[in-house]
C-alpha cells in the first residue's frame, strides 16, 4: 500500500456497527500536514482496506490497467478475518465493498508528487451477467492505472499479511499499517493518531484505552512492542 493511504484515515478505525457516513469532497485526515486527501463516495473503514490491500496484491503481477480475475469465494478465504468462521454473508460483504470503492472520487496531493492525482478507484468492476442479472463465477476488476504513480520508487510498504488477518479489524490494524510504514517508528502524538485514524470517539481518555488494548494485540502476534506515555505513543518493532 502506497504510505499516505496508511498514514490517514481513508480507511478509518471506526467501528463496523456505526453508521457510514457519505462524504463529499471530504478532507480526510492524515498523520503528515504536506499531504491533503479528500474523498466522495460512502466512508471506507479498515475492512474495505483489507479487501483493497488483495486487490493490489493480485494485480502487482500483470501489466498496468488490466483485469484482476478471482472468484469471491477464493477472495474471502484469502482476506478472513481472525474471528470469522464461515462463508455466510461474507460473498455480500464483499460485493458491498467493491461496488463501495467503485463509486468513489479520490484525489490525493502530497509534496513528494509533481502533480495531485484524482481517480476512481475501482473505474470498472463487473460482477454479474448484464444480461441475464446473474453473479458471474468469475468477478473482473481493473484499478485505476494512476494508482502506480503513488507508488513511486519507495513510497509504499509491503503489509505483513498473516499478522493482519490476526489483528482485530479497527485501531489495531490502523496502527499495524501505520506503523509498518516506517523502517524506524517514532515517538507519535495521541491526538495525532486520534486525527489520522478517524476513530469515532471524541473522549481522549477512551481513545488512550483503546490504543493501549491495540499495542497489546500488536504485541501479540509479534509485531511491536508499545506504550502510551504521556501524550506520545512509543513503540519498538519486534
Amino acid at each position: 500500500m502506497f504510505n499516505e493511504i496508511l498514514r490517514s484515515a481513508l480507511f478509518n478505525a471506526r467501528n463496523r456497527n456505526q453508521h457510514r457516513r457519505n462524504l463529499k469532497n471530504e478532507l480526510i485526515g492524515t498523520v503528515e500536514r504536506a499531504t491533503e486527501i479528500r474523498y466522495t463516495g460512502e466512508e471506507l473503514r479498515q475492512t474495505d482496506e483489507t479487501y483493497f490491500l488483495h486487490l493490489l496484491h493480485y494485480a502487482r503481477a500483470r501489466p498496468v490497467g488490466s483485469p484482476v480475475e478471482f472468484t469471491p469465494y477464493s477472495f474471502i478465504k484469502a482476506t478472513r478475518l481472525a474471528n470469522s468462521k464461515q462463508n455466510s454473508g461474507h460473498v455480500d460483504r464483499l460485493l458491498e465493498s467493491l461496488r463501495r470503492m467503485q463509486a468513489t472520487a479520490l484525489s490525493i496531493y502530497s509534496k513528494r508528487m509533481a502533480r495531485g492525482v484524482s481517480i476512481s478507484m475501482i473505474p470498472v468492476f463487473q460482477w454479474r451477467d448484464e444480461v441475464t442479472g446473474q453473479r458471474l463465477r468469475q468477478w473482473r476488476v481493473i484499478l485505476a492505472p494512476e494508482l502506480v504513480e503513488l507508488f513511486g520508487k519507495n513510497h509504499f510498504t509491503h503489509v505483513h499479511w498473516q499478522q493482519r488477518l490476526r489483528l482485530p479489524t479497527g485501531i489495531a490494524t490502523w496502527l499495524h499499517g501505520y506503523f509498518s510504514s516506517h523502517r524506524e517508528p517514532y515517538a507519535v502524538k495521541v491526538s495525532t493518531l486520534q486525527r489520522a485514524c478517524g476513530c469515532a470517539t471524541d473522549e481522549p481518555r477512551k481513545f488512550r484505552q483503546l490504543v493501549h488494548q491495540a499495542l497489546k494485540e500488536l504485541e501479540a502476534v509479534q509485531f511491536l512492542r508499545g506504550e502510551v506515555r504521556g501524550e506520545h505513543v512509543h513503540v519498538t518493532r519486534l
